[in-house]
Parts: C-alpha cells; structure tokens; sequence
C-alpha cells in the first residue's frame, strides 16, 4: 500500500514538473506566425539603419497594415518625414508631397531601407525559418530570404514582441532595425 501510494506520489510530482516546461523555441516561432497570420491589423516602429558601406542612412519607419494593403512611412529624418510606400501585388506606389528620396540598393536584388519591415513581417510570419533558439530571454530567429539574403530577429521570449532585426547580404551586415513600438 505504502509503494503504491509513493509511487503515485512521484507520478503526480513529475507529471507536475512537466507542466511547467517552457515551450521551445521552434513553438515560439510557431506562436508567432499564427499571431501575425490571424491579426486584424498591425503597426511596427522601428529606428534603422541603412549600411552602404561608404554611407549610412537613418531612418524612423512605420509599417502599418490592416487588411491586404501594407505601407511604409518614413518618419525622420524630417526632409522626406511623410513619404508613404503602399506594397500591392503589383508593385509599389509611392504617397510624397514635392519630396523625393534615393538612398541606392543595398543588394542586388534591389532591397531598400523601406523594405526592410514589411520583409521582416512577412518572414515572421510565413518564411523560412532557419534557425531558432532561446538564449537569456530573447528568441532568436534566423530566416531564409533568398540566396545571399538572410534575416536575424531578436524577440522579448516571453511577449514575442521583436526587439532588433539584422539583414545580412552577402555576409554583410547592411541594415539593422531597432523597435520601438509594436501593436498587433
């Protein structure tokens, strides 16, 4: 009586035990994607930086998308502060007042600054995922954009809010983005 009572006793301890294991990080990841793929609406803020090597550009962006029309605002700096990009399907239209901005391609498949939020949503959401990993609170994602293109995300672990992103081209670091607001 006294084993069987014990013995229940260690399954209920370690039954217990597991309840409380932390989800990895490929089911954050997962997590994630179904909250992108099912939100009505988001809006992300973010500071970056564009790396030409000789130049660097700064940026404050918000990407805004409710419905199937995404777009990007620049915010600063001030003299193109207000210039919109709506991505559709077929392309990119770009919304200015009397204002005009070139900063050049990063890659040769032609990424620019305001490209870099709605590809990193898009990637969260449904891309390829390469690796992921937990390390001292933060998840850590790397995805798959093209052949020399890849994306690392820096996620709080607990809120799947994105803290950082990088954009590696080639091996090079040419974009950072730092976030400072996120509303799904």
């Amino acid at each position: 009586m006294k084993k069987a009572a014990l013995a229940l006793l260690i399954i209920f301890i370690i039954s217990l035990s597991s309840c409380s294991v932390s989800p990895s990080a490929d089911e954050l990841c997962d997590k994630l994607s179904v909250s992108l793929s099912e939100a009505q609406s988001l809006s992300v803020t973010a500071q970056v930086r564009a790396d030409h090597g000789e130049r660097v550009y700064d940026f404050l962006l918000r990407y805004e998308k409710s419905g199937s029309s995404p777009s990007v605002t620049i915010l600063e700096p001030d003299c193109v502060s207000g210039i919109t990009a709506r991505i559709a399907e077929d392309g990119v239209t770009l919304i200015y007042d009397g204002a005009e901005i070139y900063t050049g391609y990063l890659t040769d498949s032609g990424l620019s600054p305001a490209a870099v939020l709605p590809l990193a949503v898009s990637a969260w959401e449904n891309g390829l995922l390469t690796s992921a990993r937990l390390e001292g609170g933060w998840l850590i994602t790397e995805h798959y954009i093209s052949e020399d293109v890849s994306l690392v995300s820096r996620f709080d672990a607990d809120t799947l809010v994105p803290a950082e992103a990088e954009l590696f081209s080639a091996g090079y670091r040419c974009i950072d983005a730092v976030f400072e607001d996120f509303v799904m």
